[in-house]
């Protein structure tokens, strides 16, 4: 039996009700299942502690004097450097042994 035109139109109008409704069904319910997997979110009250107040001890610092030093090395092209540093951080490269002597010499007569 041969279906009505008519009747083929609104089915396919329905499909196609039908499909926005599910692609929009997918969109809520993904952000439910995500509220879902991570877990309702818990509200904590916390309340602020008075710190209690220091004791009266008194500390004692010791503070090291920075070493520094100088070490030959190979520069990125291939030249000799020289390069003075303390070991850590500080560092500073020189062409010359006698400008990094320089630098040493500031450098100790500071710290």
């Amino acid at each position: 039996m041969a279906e009505d035109p008519t009747i083929q139109a609104i089915d396919r109008i329905f499909d196609l009700v039908d499909r926005g409704v599910d692609a929009a069904t997918r969109v809520f319910d993904r952000e439910q299942q995500l509220v879902d997997k991570r877990g309702r979110r818990e509200v904590i009250e916390v309340k602020a502690t008075p710190k209690k107040a220091a004791s009266k001890t008194t500390a004692t610092a010791i503070a090291c004097k920075p070493h520094f030093y100088i070490v030959e090395a190979t520069g990125p092209k291939g030249e000799t450097i020289f390069v003075v540093t303390d070991g850590r951080n500080a560092r500073t490269e020189c062409s010359t042994r006698e400008f990094a002597n320089k630098i040493l010499q500031a450098l100790e007569k500071a710290s």
